[in-house]
């Protein structure tokens, strides 16, 4: 009953849930058996394959360990073969007081030769030599021989010492007998005589830092990281990073058989490796339930991949469903483009069914009418910015004319007709590049031309109040510019920056610069400036219609976005010592093809 009321409800669903079930479960089941089968293979080879990359690894650690005591032991061995070594140990007490200066030639040589040893081995703490006959100790360290205690550690340190290699008289000891709480490794070798066989004349003790070991104790074994120790042949822990398990004995000794091998023990993984020559075994302790646990990540790896298989399997059933609705997702691709304001496109009704094609013939239709609404509410604004831009540019104030007259009147009669005729031509060429012919863009360099006469005539009435310096390159001078931009900036420096500052010269400076497609003029005055907030009110505002603001800057702002976009257009900046610069940006361009808008 539970199996047919489940087909009853599997023929009542849609084709897309029907297809997302099959496929779910077809490949949910493949994957369970997958899981299953890999499972078993894995965990019995995983095993295997860490016990063959342990025993790899240690044998390479081993090889390390074995050259790095090698060089020590050579070290030693050269050393007490060294003919200054020699003679030291073998001088007596009888002898120091026949030659004072021979024996103190001596010492010395004998110290440049430690000294050297130092040098050669940046890890080597300390290096003394121990004289039989007299007990004299000849100690080269950074630190004193007191600070390292060396006289009275030294012989309990030597007995407690251990044989480390088979053949051979080198003993090593790792402790902080020196050095408390730091543990170095204490190496001990006696002098023997070169020319006489079994003549002991002293010992050689060296302290190291036991780096040699910390660098070389690191392994890595199927994704994790094992402990290695180091033991000897005692069976007792002569080196591991745990400091506080150095010197006990190594608890399941007696499995160790031979030069290498492996065995568990105590829910713990051991692989072991003898150092050729040495009395040593390093040993890697690998806990289980790592192991176990990087099995269990592999198996939540191939979870997560059957989960990913489920989803592919819902995605290839929706792409199915899809293209058997491909007439409806054709519909609603036209539909997407055109609320995105792609008013052109259209949809071919071929190969969509007779059901389909009267409404994608509608759909057509309409898009085509929408086209041509859109088409005469675009010729209708563009009328309206002309409406508009006409109404600004009419709006620009004549009393500039009336102080230039007045003033032209009073210098005559102070003056006589010379100034008089300069200041009637400059106002001339003024009004000349404002009329501009009736065009509404003009190039830069007109522009200019116009801020040239319209300068000449404020300082001449008031007396050289300004200075102008132009650094704009001449192909800049040829971009195009709305006609009336530079002046009102101009003239806002003037009356409210420099003319404020009672009889002081001011200065105006207008740059070009080129950024790729934009074009950028600044014009910086040394004026009294603005606040760092009026600034950032008046950038904010610059395009509201204000009585707050000057209606002249609102103007020229206005124009140029009208005409170039709304990407152009003025900003103003409040200079580091005084000032304002206005920065307009304008693009890169002398086409003359504009229309006036």
């Amino acid at each position: 009953m539970v199996g047919k009321g489940f087909f009853n409800k599997f023929h009542k669903w849609n084709l897309n849930k029907k297809i997302l079930v099959l496929v779910t479960s077809l490949i949910g089941g493949l994957s369970l058996i997958t899981l299953a089968i890999f499972s078993a293979f894995y965990i019995s080879s995983y095993i295997n394959q860490t016990n063959q990359i342990t025993e790899s690894q240690l044998s390479r650690i081993a090889a390390n360990y074995k050259y790095n005591l090698d060089n020590y032991k050579a070290m030693a061995e050269a050393l007490l073969l060294d003919k200054f070594v020699q003679s030291y140990v073998q001088v007596g007490e009888s002898d120091m007081d026949l030659a004072d200066r021979d024996y103190f030639e001596l010492v010395e040589n004998t110290k440049s030769t430690m000294r050297n040893i130092q040098y050669m081995y940046t890890n080597l703490d300390f290096i003394a030599i121990v004289k039989n006959n007299s007990k004299e100790i000849l100690y080269k360290a950074p630190s004193t021989i007191i600070q390292t205690r060396f006289s009275r550690v030294f012989p309990s340190d030597f007995e407690e010492s251990f044989l480390a290699c088979e053949k051979g008289t080198l003993r090593i000891n790792l402790n902080d007998s020196y050095q408390k709480d730091a543990f170095k490794i204490n190496i001990y070798m006696p002098i023997y005589s070169v020319t006489k066989i079994n003549v002991e004349y002293g010992m050689l003790c060296m302290l190291f830092d036991p780096s040699v070991f910390i660098d070389k104790s690191k392994a890595h074994a199927n994704g994790f990281d094992p402990e290695i120790l180091l033991i000897d042949t005692g069976f007792h822990v002569f080196y591991s990073e745990n400091f506080d398990i150095i010197g006990t004995a190594f608890s399941p000794f007696e499995k160790i058989t031979g030069d290498k091998g492996f065995f568990n023990t105590n829910k713990t993984l051991y692989s072991y490796q003898k150092i050729d020559g040495w009395n040593y075994y390093v040993v890697s302790t690998i806990p289980l339930f790592q192991m176990y646990r990087n099995i269990l990540i592999i198996i939540c790896i191939i979870l997560l991949a059957l989960v990913l298989l489920t989803l592919m399997g819902m995605v290839i059933s929706k792409k199915v469903v899809n293209r058997t609705y491909k007439p409806i997702e054709t519909m609603l691709e036209g539909f997407n483009a055109v609320a995105e304001g792609d008013l052109n496109v259209r949809i071919c009704s071929e190969n969509l069914g007779v059901d389909f094609a009267n409404l994608v013939n509608g759909f057509n239709s309409m898009v085509e009418k929408i086209n041509t609404l859109m088409t005469q509410v675009i010729l209708e604004q563009q009328q309206l910015n002309q409406i508009q831009f006409n109404e600004l540019q009419s709006k620009i104030q004549p009393h500039f004319l009336y102080n230039t007259l007045e003033c032209i009147h009073w210098q005559a009669i102070v003056d006589g007709n010379n100034k008089a005729s300069v200041l009637v031509q400059a106002l001339s060429n003024y009004y000349r590049n404002c009329l501009s012919k009736g065009e509404d863009i003009i190039s830069l360099e007109n522009e200019l031309e116009q801020i040239d006469s319209y300068l000449t005539i404020q300082n001449m009435r008031y007396d050289g109040i300004i200075n102008l310096k132009t650094d704009i390159p001449y192909w800049i001078q040829q971009i195009l510019i709305p006609k009336m931009t530079l002046q009102p900036i101009i003239e806002n420096a003037l009356y409210h920056g420099i003319r404020v500052k009672e009889g002081e010269t001011g200065r105006v400076t207008m740059k070009g610069l080129n950024e790729g497609s934009f074009i950028y003029l600044e014009i910086s005055d040394d004026g009294i400036g603005m606040e760092e907030d009026r600034v950032r009110e008046l950038n904010e505002h610059i395009n509201d219609f204000n009585d707050n603001f000057g209606y002249g800057i609102r103007n020229v702002n206005r124009r140029i976005k009208i005409l170039f976009g709304e990407l152009y257009g003025l900003e103003y900046y409040r200079n580091e010592d005084t000032g304002i610069t206005v920065r307009i940006k304008l693009p890169n361009t002398t086409n003359q093809g504009y229309e006036h808008v």
